[in-house]
């Protein structure tokens, strides 16, 4: 289950929804006010929300580059942009290394992605990688949420 966020002029409630089959992650953000704890039970005016759901895909090799996108669909609501950052990252050592960073601000849906890439230096080298992506809807306040794929083990090193 993923925790469904609420928040609009200055409320904020939360309910559990099923997380998306494909590992997306439904959050909503409210109108320009300061940010809410998700959790707080109080009401939510319909109509100053807008849900949507944060997308990203699995590192892959393009043109000798990892690359990763990222990008965000709206469900309902008026919100029209957001700032999408996502970032490639590789597994070094015990821990997850940013090896490149990108941003965009685009309208809903997979065509419209921002999008982090790195040059392989080698092709025979083992490296997992992962995408994480944030989606900041413009105008709205929404929490820190971000989007995780798995690890992928690709012939790249960087």
């Amino acid at each position: 289950m993923t925790t469904l966020s609420l928040t609009g002029l200055g409320t904020a409630a939360s309910a559990a929804t099923p997380a998306p089959a494909d590992g997306g992650q439904a959050i909503a953000a409210g109108g320009p006010q300061r940010a809410q704890r998700a959790g707080v039970e109080a009401p939510v005016l319909a109509g100053d929300v807008t849900y949507f759901r944060t997308r990203g895909d699995n590192p892959h090799i393009t043109r000798g580059e990892v690359s990763v996108h990222g990008w965000w669909e709206k469900i309902s609501g008026k919100a029209t942009k957001a700032k999408v950052t996502v970032w490639l990252q590789a597994h070094k050592g015990a821990k997850w290394k940013t090896v490149a960073t990108g941003k965009r601000t685009v309208g809903p849906g997979s065509s419209k992605r921002a999008n982090a890439r790195e040059k392989c230096k080698n092709r025979t080298t083992k490296v997992k990688f992962r995408t994480v992506v944030d989606v900041d809807i413009i105008g709205y306040t929404d929490g820190p949420e971000k989007w995780y794929s798995n690890g992928f083990t690709l012939k790249c090193k960087v």
